[in-house]
């Protein structure tokens, strides 16, 4: 199924009503043990948050720190390496049923709307339960955790596959933009070259934003 979005039409994969109850039930074993180590600034398709709480937490450290990485990433959804992605919650945990099925459901042929199956070989389809939290439990490891090791001086705040990074100068910027696409690069995902920027957000901008 597809569906517009900007510059584009978006694919949904819908499973039938016997697997969305299965990825329901998935998502309940799954969720806790994840939720217990996700990141303070993951706020996407997450218990108790929202963008709103995002768009808060980015605005306070504009305050802080003057220059932003604003990240996008290119086909994530369609990007997602089924092997890193299976890995990813393989550390999460023991229940053999929810490694078998999650890999049945990424690994799954796509009913295209003529009628015919379409094979693939990677990415994990929108539409589903599972989708979303395979989302966060693959950029947890990928992202989340990766950038608190090597900048923790830089806050960010991720909503799926996108995300805010706060630095304090365009030089570390610009390093901090390079290291996320080779970190990308190395797992299989793609920095949106037109969506991907470096902003400078200066205190007069702050000013007149605090006093709408």
């Amino acid at each position: 199924m597809e569906i517009p979005k900007k510059g584009g039409t978006r694919v949904l994969g819908i499973p039938d009503i016997v697997d969305r109850v299965a990825q329901a039930v998935a998502v309940m074993a799954l969720e806790p043990n994840v939720e217990k180590v996700f990141h303070e600034d993951s706020y996407g398709y997450r218990p108790g948050r929202s963008p709103l709480d995002a768009v808060a937490a980015c605005r306070k450290r504009c305050w802080e720190k003057n220059w932003v990485v604003d990240l996008d990433v290119k086909a994530f959804f369609d990007s997602v390496s089924w092997d890193l992605a299976l890995e990813a919650v393989a550390c999460h945990t023991d229940q053999k049923w929810v490694l078998l099925y999650v890999e049945r459901w990424l690994k799954a042929p796509m009913l295209m709307p003529d009628g015919t199956l379409a094979g693939r070989a990677r990415g994990t389809p929108q539409g589903g339960p599972i989708s979303p939290l395979l989302a966060n439990v693959f950029l947890h490891c990928g992202f989340d955790r990766w950038m608190a090791q090597e900048y923790p001086g830089c806050p960010f705040e991720r909503f799926a596959d996108d995300a805010v990074i706060h630095c304090v100068t365009e030089r570390q910027a610009l390093e901090v933009r390079d290291a996320v696409g080779r970190r990308f690069a190395g797992i299989g995902l793609t920095l949106h070259p037109g969506k991907t920027k470096i902003v400078c957000v200066p205190r007069a901008q702050r000013e007149r934003s605090a006093c709408r």
